[in-house]
């Protein structure tokens, strides 16, 4: 019966090299044969882990900004958010870990790849008057700027690890995508 599969398929937890692994039922017995059913529960387990992270996630920013990095109780956030401190340091083995992680994600949601400019066929004037509006649109979003401002303020006792994460994944990236854009403008004789 279908009952009996979603039994048998549910994930055992396996010791390997001191960290646990999660395997259905059908990985154990060595079958190459995939169960639907335990497709299923790997999926709503992997969906239902992904909400979670998202609300710890949503929790730490709320916590963060409003009482900035030093302020911030890992406490509050695991209560806001849901889930154990056992699993918070899992995810993210510190409290900068778990910062980086929402800096990270505030950028990448505030300056996507909708942001840049992508060569359109018009003159690279209008893509980087277009690109500087869409930038400004972005950064002057309350919410990052509510971001940038705590970041700005607490940034003289930051870790340097995470000054080092802004970097990556804002300002670098930002250059490196505006490079790619110049470049190929110059490789299509555009610029010169």
């Amino acid at each position: 019966s279908i009952q009996k599969r979603a039994q048998s398929a549910k994930p055992h937890r396996v010791a390997h090299k001191s960290q646990k692994v999660v395997r259905s039922a059908a990985q154990l017995s060595g079958s190459r044969q995939i169960d639907p059913v335990a497709e299923v529960f790997a999926l709503a387990r992997s969906e239902r882990g992904h909400k979670r992270r998202e609300a710890v996630l949503d929790a730490a920013a709320a916590e963060f900004l409003e009482r900035g990095y030093f302020g911030a109780r890992l406490r509050n956030i695991v209560r806001a958010g849901g889930g154990s401190s056992e699993t918070l340091y899992r995810q993210f083995r510190s409290k900068a870990g778990l910062f980086e992680t929402v800096m990270a994600r505030r950028i990448a949601c505030g300056f996507g790849p909708d942001v840049f400019p992508v060569p359109s066929g018009r003159p690279p004037s209008e893509d980087l008057f277009e690109f500087g509006v869409r930038y400004l649109n972005a950064f002057m979003h309350p919410d990052v700027l509510r971001f940038f401002r705590m970041l700005i303020g607490e940034s003289a006792r930051l870790p340097k690890e995470t000054t080092r994460v802004l970097w990556e994944v804002g300002l670098e990236k930002s250059l490196k995508t505006l490079e790619a854009y110049f470049s190929h403008q110059a490789a299509m004789g555009i610029l010169s």
